[in-house]
């Protein structure tokens, strides 16, 4: 008997976190007491000013592509979930058909389903 291969598995390395970037601004930039402020001239003040909008304009560039990254990884979490009930669905088919038992509940994917939606709506 011949099977057909349903689900094709690459191999793909480990997912591996990127770490923050911090610019060369920021790793020079330390907090300012009120006095030390209070005591610079306004040309050190501008230039302070433009040096934290730099850093904030990075941090966000920064966080937008993070997030970005995130929404793709729910996306293929959902849909390896899919993927995995759809199997079990037909694994269950199949079983049916040639009498044999049950061996899989679907109440454990359907839960983990609902539940991974169910955060995606509270999240978004």
């Amino acid at each position: 008997m011949e099977e057909d291969i349903l689900v094709h598995v690459s191999e793909e390395p480990a997912y591996r976190p990127q770490t923050f970037k911090t610019s060369p601004i920021a790793a020079r930039w330390n907090r300012r007491t009120p006095a030390q402020l209070s005591s610079m001239s306004l040309q050190n003040l501008s230039r302070l000013l433009k040096e934290l909008q730099v850093i904030v304009q990075e941090a966000s560039g920064e966080l937008v592509w993070l997030l970005q990254e995130r929404q793709g990884l729910q996306e293929e979490v959902d849909i390896r979930s899919i993927t995995i009930e759809q199997l079990l669905k037909f694994a269950e088919k199949r079983q049916l058909q040639l009498g044999e038992p049950l061996a899989v509940q679907m109440s454990v994917v359907h839960d983990h389903c609902s539940s991974g939606q169910h955060a995606q709506k509270s999240l978004g």
